[in-house]
């Protein structure tokens, strides 16, 4: 697919479906499952005022009447190696590295590019980072090792997660050049 610069869009607005399939690579109805399930969990976390135990919420630990989100997706380790997981790397294709509630975005994307890197090497081919928070810094940080996997055919693409729907986030090497960026709101509900 040819990327586009700014100055080379028509004058005329873009439709929805246009931004849609411009989108290489789509999602796969795994992921999207996936994300509607994080929306849900941060939408229950956002409800309760971000409450002190969402670290054990997360792993499960906490004394609390919801459920734990990484015993709840434990499914998608049929369709992708998941980090951080107890579990061993199975060697999908795809690979699904969380980085919400108490993991920090720069843990969750050292974790994405180790897998890719090291642990999935010669396997995984696409990590999809599942973060509910973007440090530009930090990301800018990674770019070497992100370039360095993408020419060695690993993908990295970054979902930014919130309790009122998900986006992508383009990594590109020249700032102003369009991405894949759509929000989506993944409610079943229809909530916005």
């Amino acid at each position: 697919m040819k990327r586009l610069h700014p100055d080379d869009l028509p004058d005329k607005p873009i439709t929805v479906g246009q931004i849609l399939s411009a989108m290489d690579g789509g999602y796969p109805g795994y992921l999207e499952k996936l994300l509607q399930q994080v929306q849900q969990w941060l939408t229950y976390l956002s409800e309760r005022r971000y409450p002190m135990e969402a670290e054990d919420l997360f792993w499960g630990n906490g004394e609390s009447d919801g459920e734990a989100l990484l015993p709840q997706i434990g499914w998608v380790q049929a369709f992708a190696d998941v980090m951080p997981s107890g579990g061993e790397v199975m060697g999908h294709k795809d690979a699904v590295v969380l980085g919400v509630g108490p993991i920090m975005f720069e843990d969750s994307l050292r974790m994405a590019i180790d897998h890719g890197a090291i642990f999935g090497r010669g396997h995984c081919s696409r990590i999809w980072l599942i973060t509910d928070n973007w440090i530009t810094g930090e990301a800018c940080a990674f770019g070497g090792h992100i370039n360095a996997l993408r020419e060695q055919g690993v993908e990295i693409r970054a979902i930014i997660v919130t309790p009122w729907g998900w986006t992508e986030v383009p990594w590109s090497t020249k700032p102003g050049c369009p991405g894949r960026t759509a929000w989506t709101d993944g409610r079943s509900d229809g909530r916005q």
